[in-house]
C-alpha cells in the first residue's frame, strides 16, 4: 500500500493533519462494543512495539463476532509496507 504510514500522513492535507491530535487522545474503546459490521483484527507476530495482549487481543474481545488473525513474522506494519500484503 504505497504512501501508508508516517510518510503518507505527512503528505495529507492540513485539515487531516490538524485533526489527528484529538483523535490520538480520544478513548474509542466503548465504541468498539457498538460495532455491527464484520471486523477483522490483524496483528503482526513480530511486532516489537505494540504487544498483542494490550492491543489486538483486547480489540478482538471488545468487538463481538470479530476475527483475530496474528500474521506470522509480520512487523507492526504488516498490512502496509512489510511486503506481506502483496
Amino acid at each position: 500500500m504505497p504512501g501508508a504510514g508516517w510518510v503518507g500522513a505527512a503528505g495529507a492535507p492540513p485539515e487531516g493533519r490538524l485533526g489527528w491530535g484529538s483523535a490520538w487522545r480520544t478513548d474509542f474503546r466503548k465504541d468498539l462494543a457498538k460495532s455491527d459490521v464484520p471486523t477483522l483484527v490483524l496483528h503482526g507476530h513480530a511486532d516489537r512495539i505494540v504487544p498483542l495482549d494490550a492491543s489486538a487481543k483486547r480489540t478482538h474481545e471488545a468487538v463481538e463476532g470479530s476475527k483475530l488473525v496474528v500474521v506470522k513474522d509480520a512487523p507492526l506494519t504488516a498490512g502496509s509496507n512489510s511486503g506481506l500484503a502483496s
